[in-house]
């Protein structure tokens, strides 16, 4: 075996090496890529998750600020009683908008966990989607209910239990059965969310 020869053998086992080297480094380079950006994935979950809680907690809050309603349109000849209850229905609904699009961020990055990294925490965000929509049936028909009880449309005693029950939903405080109902599901979320993204 002459020196070309061997330093053949040299350079086409070193030339092996490298590529193998380089497919680890890179394969490296692809799992910490991947690893950051299911851990931004989670970071947007938690925090879309948190929102979800905060814009409902506030949704609920009993107390109603002028400047919440400010905007809305009278109409002609309304009476205080009327007044009172579009006003009131008009700050809750700007408050369940806020509610929405905070749902709207969760169920994007719910989607993007689906589709990038195929975890699906479906099961996880739906109960908050249920919880969405029954304060949102809550302050539709609770408005609905005093509107038609202020026309003398319906006797206030008519439904008064279902009444009792939405007024509990839509003015509710952190501390209630609904809210810590919510929580539970934030938390379901969140604990999902941390397996997933290790």
């Amino acid at each position: 075996m002459n020196a070309d020869s061997v330093a053949y053998w040299i350079t086409a086992i070193s030339t092996v090496f490298l590529v193998v080297a380089g497919f680890k480094g890179l394969n490296q380079w692809k799992n910490q890529i991947q690893g950051q950006a299911k851990l931004e994935w989670a970071r947007r979950i938690v925090t879309s998750a948190f929102d979800f809680n905060e814009k409902l907690n506030d949704a609920r809050m009993y107390a109603i600020q002028p400047e919440e309603y400010e905007d809305r349109i009278r109409q002609p000849n309304e009476t205080e009683g009327l007044t009172r209850i579009l006003n009131d229905y008009h700050a809750k609904s700007k408050r369940l908008d806020g509610l929405g699009m905070a749902r709207n961020n969760l169920q994007a990055a719910t989607w993007e966990g689906k589709v990038v990294f195929q975890n699906d925490i479906t099961v996880w965000v739906e109960p908050l989607e249920q919880d969405y929509r029954e304060l949102q049936f809550a302050v539709k028909n609770y408005y609905n209910h005093r509107y038609v009880i202020l026309l003398e449309i319906q006797d206030p005693k008519d439904n008064i239990e279902s009444l009792q029950t939405d007024y509990e939903l839509v003015s509710g405080n952190t501390s209630d059965a609904f809210s810590i109902k919510v929580r539970e599901h934030v938390k379901s979320l969140l604990d999902a969310t941390e397996r997933l993204a290790k």
